[in-house]
């Protein structure tokens, strides 16, 4: 299974930055789509349990791509309080993560997925919900 982004990582980054009422990540204006945790999780469990899934792949991605400006508005909607997107540079960061205590591999292969982003780079496909994945889980 290959994902583009996944929910649970917008809302750690929103939690966190609660007090200030931001998320940082060097996006540009790009679009990605985001995919919801269960959504992966469904596709996982099926390809798990039936048979006829060996050796394939399987790209998993959201009908629609939203910009992070745009991320930062539906998060602001549902969690109540303003969220706001900011665009930094790439060394930001990198040192920013390495700090949370991740591989640096981990950390440049982030860095890595938003410079495709940035590029176009990504398929995305018309969104079911731009709600659906602000709602999971949230811990308010």
């Amino acid at each position: 299974m290959r994902l583009t982004l996944h929910a649970w990582s917008r809302q750690v980054t929103s939690r966190n930055d609660r007090n200030q009422g931001r998320f940082f990540v060097p996006a540009g204006d790009s679009s990605v789509s985001i995919v919801d945790v269960r959504d992966i999780a469904a596709v996982a469990a099926v390809a798990l349990m039936e048979s006829g899934h060996e050796g394939k792949t399987y790209d998993i991605t959201s009908p629609a791509a939203l910009t992070h400006a745009e991320m930062a508005s539906v998060l602001s909607d549902v969690l109540g309080w303003h969220v706001t997107f900011v665009d930094i540079p790439e060394a930001p960061m990198r040192e920013a993560l390495l700090k949370f205590g991740p591989p640096a591999w981990q950390a440049d292969g982030l860095i890595e997925d938003y410079a495709h982003y940035r590029r176009g780079e990504v398929l995305t496909f018309p969104m079911r919900s731009r709600r659906r994945w602000s709602l999971t889980p949230l811990i308010r």
